[in-house]
């Protein structure tokens, strides 16, 4: 299949399952595993999703024969389901990877804020910015303490190459550190225009 070219219709897939696609790909997961994915601070990384999702996506790529998957027995509990990617599953998202990504549309409700922030006094808007910088730092915090963690856990050389499966993952943490420094940048300086105006105002 050429780049560019549609997938057919009857291996249609949605973002999320794609997203637990590439997850199937580097390694066989548990439906309780994939989950671990969608949740803070991974869900930072590659995609949100809520628990209830992940099993009802599942079904949909077993039934398309893009994921298939074997009970394990688990004691004192019930059996778990662990999923693998399947060779036609294989051969759709390498297909995919090669399609233009889909364009997303842009909805921040950080900057219609931003927008409208001139209705109410400069010292409450800078609160919001200055909050929001914060909350960014804090994820910040979040996401290179899983990104120790994790490469401590798997021991493997940091950076990887990028032929390294790994390289992906590390892609993305980098993405996600770096956006958010940059939304702390705009942050404060949003938070400093507007505390110089209240500050203005005060004296005036």
């Amino acid at each position: 299949m050429g780049r560019g070219e549609s997938l057919p219709d009857r291996k249609k897939v949605s973002s999320l399952g794609y997203a637990l696609m590439c997850l199937l790909a580097r390694r066989d997961r548990s439906g309780y595993e994939l989950s671990l994915f969608t949740s803070p601070p991974r869900n930072y990384l590659l995609w949100s999703a809520r628990h209830s999702q992940i099993y009802p996506e599942l079904a949909r790529l077993a039934d398309a024969g893009l994921v298939a998957f074997s009970h394990v027995a688990q004691e004192s509990r019930p059996d778990k389901k662990v999923y693998r990617l399947t060779d036609e599953g294989r051969k759709n998202l390498r297909d995919w990877i090669l399609q233009p990504p889909k364009t997303t549309p842009f909805r921040q409700e950080l900057n219609l804020k931003s927008r409208a922030c001139w209705l109410v006094a400069p010292q409450e808007a800078a609160e919001i910015f200055g909050e929001q910088a914060g909350m960014a730092r804090a994820q910040i915090a979040m996401i290179e303490e899983h990104r120790d963690e994790l490469w401590k856990r798997l021991g493997e050389d940091f950076p990887p190459s990028a032929s390294n499966p790994l390289f992906g993952t590390y892609a993305n943490i980098r993405f996600a550190i770096d956006s958010r420094r940059q939304l702390i940048e705009w942050c404060e300086w949003m938070e400093k225009e507007l505390l110089a105006e209240a500050a203005k105002s005060s004296s005036s």
